[in-house]
C-alpha cells in the first residue's frame, strides 16, 4: 500500500527495492518507472499546449479583432477622406503582418524536439518488452522518421 501511495505521487524512490531483487522485478521497475516519466511528459506537454492556447486566445486572436476593428475605421473613412482610409488600410496591413508574425513563431514552438521522439520510442520498446513477458502477445514496432 505504501508503494502504491509513492507511485501515485510519481515517487520513484519506491521502485528501490524492486531495483535491487535483480532480474524480472528490476525490469518491470524500470518500466513502471520509464511510464512514470512519459505520464510527466504527457502532462507537461498538455500544460504546453494549454499556454499556447491561452497565449493564441490573449495574442493572435485580439491582434486580429483589432484588424477587424480597423477595417471598420477604414470603411468609415472611403467616402469622406480616402487618404485617411488608405492611411488606415496601411495600419491594418502592419497588424495582420505581426499577427501572422506571432503566430508563426507559436507554431515554431510546436514543433516536437528530437529527445520526445526518442522518449516514444523507447516507451514503444517497453510496451512490447511487457507484452512479450505475458507470452501471448507479439509485437511488431516501426516506426517512420518525421516528414521534413
Amino acid at each position: 500500500m505504501l508503494m502504491q501511495a509513492s507511485l501515485a505521487a510519481q515517487n520513484v524512490h519506491a521502485l528501490g527495492p524492486l531495483f535491487a531483487a535483480g532480474g524480472d522485478l528490476a525490469r518491470l521497475a524500470g518500466f513502471v518507472r520509464q511510464s512514470l516519466e512519459t505520464q510527466q511528459d504527457l502532462r507537461q506537454t498538455m500544460e504546453e499546449r494549454a499556454r499556447l492556447g491561452r497565449d493564441l486566445h490573449d495574442g493572435v486572436i485580439q491582434t486580429i479583432y483589432s484588424a477587424g476593428l480597423g477595417l471598420a475605421r477604414v470603411r468609415n473613412h472611403l467616402a469622406v477622406d480616402p487618404a485617411k482610409a488608405d492611411l488606415l488600410v496601411l495600419e491594418v496591413r502592419a497588424t495582420l503582418d505581426h499577427a501572422v508574425k506571432e503566430l508563426r513563431r507559436q507554431i515554431d514552438q510546436l514543433e516536437p524536439d528530437a529527445s520526445s521522439q526518442e522518449r516514444l520510442q523507447i516507451s514503444l520498446q517497453n510496451l512490447k518488452v511487457i507484452a512479450h513477458l505475458d507470452g501471448n502477445i507479439t509485437v511488431d514496432i516501426q516506426v517512420e522518421p518525421q516528414a521534413e
